[in-house]
């Protein structure tokens, strides 16, 4: 994940393993793969979007959900919105008095695209790099959707050390297929000793695969903060058995 949003999982790894007493002391060291950049354009025309009524406005992800509150804080948008979105972690983003309406059974985008009231128009700002599976199966259900790529995904910068430690990784926790990409296109995969992938999801999981990471991929069938944590330490566990 970007730099400052790797607290979290560090806090939540030290909890676990201290349960657990099969588990090797964990070094856990933040090596972002990627960076988020907000798109001017995208953000003026979220805001515009803003002043219209929408049956649901839909965000996938923590950065989603930043940049759409900071739209509503930017417009003033104070009417009540009825805000959808993928999981825990990008509801807990939403800031001020802003709060999610609805989330799926199971944190992702498919089930989100699936499992969403039925309605007429749905908002859906988020990263230019996002597949376009949710908004097209939501237009096969029949609603009007308005997609706006309000920032995009980039590489982040590595200084020597971050090359270094990212070498000498054992594990590498993938939080998003844009990090797959980057860290591969960098380190090779885990056949070339570029540390084993444990995934937040399926879908992360997959780019995994897709880039020649060798089966089977670690990841929770619920993807979510804890259930990820879980995954390394179970995938740690295992290397010293």
């Amino acid at each position: 994940r970007e730099h400052g949003k790797n607290e979290k999982l560090r806090k939540e790894l030290e909890e676990q393993s201290a349960q657990k007493s099969t588990c090797p002391p964990l070094c856990v060291i933040e090596v972002p793969s990627v960076a988020q950049v907000r798109d001017k354009v995208g953000e003026l025309l979220l805001d515009e979007a803003l002043q219209k009524e929408w049956d649901w406005i839909i965000v996938t992800s923590p950065e989603a959900a930043t940049v759409l509150s900071d739209a509503i804080a930017r417009t003033d948008c104070s009417r009540d919105l009825s805000i959808a979105t993928v999981g825990a972690a990008t509801a807990h983003a939403l800031r001020g008095e802003i709060r999610s309406r609805f989330s799926p059974s199971k944190a992702t985008a498919s089930a989100l695209a699936s499992e969403l009231p039925n309605a007429q128009s749905v908002l859906y700002p988020t990263s230019a790099l996002a597949a376009p599976t949710l908004q097209e199966t939501l237009e096969r259900r029949g609603f009007r959707v308005q997609r706006i790529d309000a920032y995009t995904t980039e590489p982040a910068i590595w200084d020597d050390n971050q090359f270094n430690m990212a070498k000498a990784a054992h594990l590498v926790a993938f939080g998003s297929p844009s990090a797959v990409r980057v860290w591969v296109d960098r380190l090779g995969n885990s056949q070339e000793g570029a540390g084993i992938p444990v995934c937040i999801g399926y879908t992360t999981a997959k780019e995994c695969l897709r880039l020649g990471f060798q089966e089977p991929i670690a990841h929770p069938k619920n993807p979510g903060l804890k259930p990820w944590a879980s995954e390394i330490i179970q995938v740690a566990s295992s290397l010293y058995e």
